[in-house]
């Protein structure tokens, strides 16, 4: 009779380390999403900055650019005088 409820009790536990471990596997899961949805929006946010610095620079190129050209026109212009 020992035996027998031993080897019940055995049944329950071992059915609720299962129970266990596919929760553990499944969270485990969730995670491993969570990360890489974590790391592509890190990438993402990486390549946005990288676009923004190289057009903040090209726009303040073309400003130096416009500013040379104003001044290469109105010295053009004096010289019409």
């Amino acid at each position: 009779m020992k035996f027998l409820i031993s080897l019940i009790l055995n049944f329950v536990i071992l059915g609720g380390l299962i129970f266990s471990v596919n929760e553990l596997h499944e969270a485990d899961k969730k995670i491993e999403e969570f990360n890489k949805t974590f790391w592509d929006q890190e990438h993402k946010h990486s390549r946005i900055m990288d676009d923004y610095k190289k057009i903040k620079a090209e726009l303040n190129q073309t400003k130096t650019d416009m500013s040379k050209l104003s001044d290469m026109f109105s010295i053009h212009m004096r010289s019409h005088r």
